[in-house]
């Protein structure tokens, strides 16, 4: 019986150790998340949760631009897209990640990460009743990192971490902070140019 009861104790501790390391991206916790919740806060001491509405992925196609002298460039192009609900500050989140040869969803693997500086991080701010464009700004530190890939319902999707995002407020008057974990759903055409 004291055996028994030592041997349960023992395991009761094992599944409490367990379940409490899981900071790391590497033995990812899904019970531990908030997805589709933003962390929203200012160098100003302000905080918000926004939540992402129809968050997903897909291939942009190839891009031909000219340049300055005269030559031509191709690009591919992966992109994210999320819209903000619920946030006084923020409605859309998108990533642009550029290659020189064409690139895919099924390319990217978990523990692939992006630094802000590698790919095209963009924040664009709730407008004012006077404006009638989108304004934003690109984050100039953090990092998305690929923690999951799951296929349910012939529906394929991504988990996505985004770590620390920095973006200038439009008056440049202060910093948000942004952190996420997003599910993206895959979309399985590619948008033309």
């Amino acid at each position: 019986m004291k055996k028994s009861f030592l041997f349960w104790m023992f395991a009761m501790l094992m599944l409490v150790v367990g379940m409490s390391s899981c900071s790391s991206d590497d033995d990812f916790d899904f019970s531990t998340i908030d997805a589709n919740e933003l962390s929203i806060c200012s160098d100003k001491g302000e905080s918000e949760i926004g939540l992402a509405y129809n968050p997903q992925c897909y291939v942009n196609g190839k891009n031909i631009s000219y340049e300055t002298d005269g030559s031509i460039r191709t690009s591919y192009h992966l992109k994210f897209s999320l819209n903000i609900k619920e946030s006084p500050v923020l409605y859309l989140l998108q990533v642009d990640i550029e290659s020189s040869k064409k690139i895919f969803i099924e390319d990217l693997k978990i523990g692939d990460t992006f630094d802000s500086s590698e790919v095209g991080i963009f924040a664009y701010y709730n407008p004012t009743w006077k404006e009638h464009v989108m304004r934003g700004a690109r984050a100039h530190s953090g990092k998305m990192r690929v923690i999951s890939k799951y296929t349910t319902n012939e529906k394929s999707f991504l988990i996505v971490r985004f770590s620390d995002l920095k973006f200038e407020s439009i008056d440049k008057t202060s910093i948000y902070t942004v952190n996420a974990t997003i599910v993206f759903e895959v979309l399985n055409y590619t948008y033309a140019n």
